[in-house]
């Protein structure tokens, strides 16, 4: 009888085993599931994430948004794009970029940083540019056009002008088109950025092998409830619904590295925002960064233009462009935050909306993140009501 309880003893302990290891199992390949489900996720930029997962160089019908905001600022900084990467861009990429005085900040920004990160021991040359082909350098047609911006009000002269450009064979090369805006959103309609919308589609389709980057507007001062912001998100919204390439100027200049947002503190084109609640802007958030960090370690001076002193913007512009030509040219670059952009703040009834969505959906989140280890529990004991059962019989008939 001792042996046949010793037996039974065992059976009942290598039974327990496998229930123990089971249940971990079980809540081990949930939870796995979990996490892929998370990660593999694409929210919209209006108060979510996104993660874009970019497959294809020179791909203009896009599987996905590219944007280049205030999020990716200190990938170029932190030296996280390869060093293959931006050689490849400069190898693959004949950039046209035609703008104003606003505009110029990007090249400002881009003049400097080959000098700020060779004498912190980048590699020479890496981010040189040139205004025309020359080996070791990437290429940009700065100024292609005779003059002007994007103008004001569903003016189409820029979408004329690069009609002629592209269609003359000395720029055959030309594989990216960008414009800015210098005034022209602050003034704007819905129905005028409609049509710079539907043009710029327009063109997409005309010229299938040239890529067209879309911009937002620079800062003017009027809040979350002025025009600017609100015509802004406009062409945000749109570019994430139809997976345009955007260049969000306007994002860039609402945050510093850090990620502290000041949009809805009536922030200026040249950083100026207000600290005290009264609407009016008196300080600025470049400076202050600035002068609780490194110059020629941490930033570089560049002036650019209406911001002469804001030079860590110019940065991250210059920045943001670097990481959306790698993306264009090919760089597989993920990117998922968990920073706001300036669309999240906006007053609308819309955004109100999604914010609650975006919580729910938050929520929701968190229970499956929890389901792995309940359905794991709830296995185990199963097993353990099992085997009770079964010791129970075995016990009455052995």
């Amino acid at each position: 009888m001792n042996n046949q309880s010793s037996k039974l003893s065992k059976i009942v302990f290598i039974l327990l085993m496998i229930s123990f290891a089971n249940g971990f199992f079980f809540g081990f390949l949930y939870s796995n599931e979990g996490d892929l489900r998370n990660n593999h996720k694409i929210e919209h930029l209006n108060s979510e994430n996104i993660n874009k997962m970019i497959q294809s160089p020179l791909k203009a019908d896009l599987d996905n948004p590219i944007i280049a905001d205030h999020r990716i600022a200190n990938i170029v900084r932190l030296d996280q794009i390869p060093e293959t990467a931006i050689e490849q861009a400069k190898q693959a990429l004949h950039i046209a970029y035609q703008h104003t005085s606003h505009g110029s900040q990007i090249i400002s920004g881009m003049n400097y940083l080959p000098n700020f990160k060779e004498n912190n021991g980048g590699t020479l040359g890496l981010y040189a540019w040139n205004d025309g082909p020359l080996e070791g350098a990437l290429d940009i047609d700065d100024y292609f056009a005779d003059g002007g911006d994007l103008g004001h009000l569903g003016d189409l002269t820029w979408a004329e002008q690069t009609r002629t450009y592209l269609d003359d064979s000395n720029h055959a090369d030309v594989n990216v088109i960008m414009w800015s805006w210098c005034g022209g959103v602050s003034d704007n309609t819905e129905e005028g950025i409609n049509t710079y919308l539907n043009e710029m589609n327009s063109l997409e389709n005309e010229y299938p092998n040239v890529l067209f980057i879309y911009m937002t507007g620079h800062a003017d001062g009027s809040g979350l409830e002025g025009n600017l912001h609100i015509r802004n998100q406009q062409i945000r919204d749109y570019c994430i619904a139809n997976n345009k390439i955007l260049y969000d100027f306007y994002d860039i200049e609402c945050y510093n590295p850090d990620g502290d947002y000041f949009g809805d503190k009536y922030m200026t084109d040249a950083c100026d925002y207000d600290s005290d609640g009264d609407t009016y802007p008196d300080s600025n958030w470049a400076e202050e960064w600035q002068e609780n960090h490194t110059k020629d370690i941490e930033w570089y001076e560049c002036s650019p233009a209406h911001a002469s002193t804001a030079h860590v913007m110019g940065n991250m512009k210059a920045y943001a462009a670097w990481w959306l030509f790698s993306v264009l040219a090919g760089w597989n670059s993920t990117i998922t935050s968990t920073t706001t952009s300036s669309s999240s703040s906006s007053t609308s009834s819309d955004s109100t909306n999604d914010t609650s969505n975006s919580q729910n959906a938050d929520t929701s989140d968190n229970l499956f993140d929890n389901k792995p280890v309940i359905i794991g529990l709830g296995f185990t004991m199963g097993m353990f009501v099992l085997l009770g059962g079964v010791y129970s019989l075995i016990k009455k008939n052995w």
